[in-house]
């Protein structure tokens, strides 16, 4: 036997092999040949000439392999009613370089998974033949719930983030890789407490966040949650599935709320959005005079900004340097200072004149406990007069 044709063939068996040599037409009574790949038999061989032996590959899979050709010897003695049959093998004759085809992934089913992971069908060729492992980009293997030629379902495809993942199949006939992604973030729900429009600061305010493939604690570093193209400060609640998320500073109207994971971001609507605090004019000043407005008292958030913004003033004509900026970040003046002080004291006289004893005690009640978080940002829990040099409690 001199060499095969071909040396590579499918798993699943069939092919024809073409083996050339000389020898194979002898006188030897009895003589016959048995062909083998890797050790098992080929199920048909035939001699087509002197050099060439035909034979049909067996299934397998793996590569470097060996086919082989034993001659083989019939030998029958005896009265012909009641002969004696033998056979007598004789040494193989073998050559290396024989391979089955690889695995080929040409599909993944589905595509992408969600961030908590689950179960992957591989389709393709060659893929499902012997031993069969599937490993995830992260080097955890898979289990693998069934095997065919044409597809390999895999489960336990474990959680993660992102759109560049693969999966890599090995088999005795190599490896084949396959991409996959995890799907993007879905906001279903904005869950959102107590008044309905934010202030356009923040006084450690919060939402809630409902929906799907948020990650988990260990790919919390790659999360992101934007507010009107504003980052937010975002933590999970639970797994996958809810943030809880502090409102930064924003514009008076709605801002879309979209929720990032590892380089995929949610689809925005109106329905992703919160409200924050529209502007409302409560009074206009001329040449030092305080114009009253006739509208009545604005939404809870907006008085706590005017009475907050009064006593920075306050702080700010006494010389207290933690209240150099106004609530907005913006460096007080005189007349801004004494501005703010003339809005609130129009509105003061209204808030005490309300006649709904229970709103009113609720509004006090957040005006308080606003500006105490302010002052305590703020480091202005002790007021000094810069003048006297004496300390009091403000």
């Amino acid at each position: 036997m001199s060499r095969f044709r071909p040396a590579l063939a499918p798993p699943e068996g069939g092919t024809t092999l073409t083996i050339t040599g000389k020898g194979f037409v002898t006188p030897v009574p009895g003589l016959y040949f048995e062909a083998s790949v890797d050790g098992k038999l080929c199920p048909s061989v035939r001699v087509e000439s002197d050099s060439v032996l035909i034979c049909t590959v067996p299934p397998g899979s793996g590569s470097r392999l060996t086919v082989a050709i034993t001659p083989v010897v019939d030998i029958s003695y005896g009265s012909p009613r009641a002969p004696v049959v033998f056979d007598i093998k004789l040494p193989p004759l073998v050559l290396p370089g024989f391979a089955y085809k690889g695995p080929t992934i040409e599909r993944v089913v589905p595509t992408e998974l969600p961030t908590s992971g689950g179960r992957l069908t591989l389709h393709g060729a060659s893929l499902g033949v012997g031993e069969v492992s599937v490993r995830a980009s992260d080097g955890v293997e898979c289990t693998v719930v069934s095997a065919q030629a044409d597809r390999v379902a895999v489960d336990d495809v474990g959680p993660g983030s992102g759109s560049e993942k693969h999966l890599t199949l090995r088999n005795r006939s190599g490896l084949s890789k396959a991409p996959f992604s995890y799907a993007a973030p879905v906001v279903t729900e904005l869950h959102i407490d107590g008044a309905p429009d934010f202030p356009t600061w923040t006084r450690n305010e919060s939402f809630t966040i409902n929906g799907l493939n948020f990650g988990t604690h260990n790919t919390a570093d790659l999360l992101r949650v934007t507010v009107g193209g504003i980052p937010a400060s975002a933590r999970l609640v639970a797994e996958h599935t809810s943030l809880l998320v502090r409102v930064p500073p924003g514009a008076g109207g709605r801002a879309l709320v979209q929720v990032s994971l590892d380089g995929l971001s949610s689809l925005t609507n109106p329905e992703t959005s919160i409200p924050y605090s529209r502007p409302h004019v409560l009074a206009c000043t001329k040449s030092g005079a305080v114009q009253r407005a006739k509208s009545s008292i604005p939404d809870s958030s907006e008085v706590i900004d005017i009475f907050v913004q009064a006593q920075l003033a306050r702080y700010y004509k006494n010389g207290i340097r933690q209240a150099e900026l106004d609530l907005f970040g913006k460096p007080f003046s005189k007349e801004s200072a004494k501005q703010a002080t003339e809005i609130w004291s129009v509105l003061e006289p209204k808030i005490r004149r309300m006649q709904n004893k229970v709103n009113k005690d609720i509004l006090v009640n957040s005006i308080t406990k606003a500006w105490q978080a302010v002052k305590k940002s703020r480091g202005l829990g002790v007021e000094e007069d810069p003048r006297t040099k004496k300390r009091g409690i403000s």
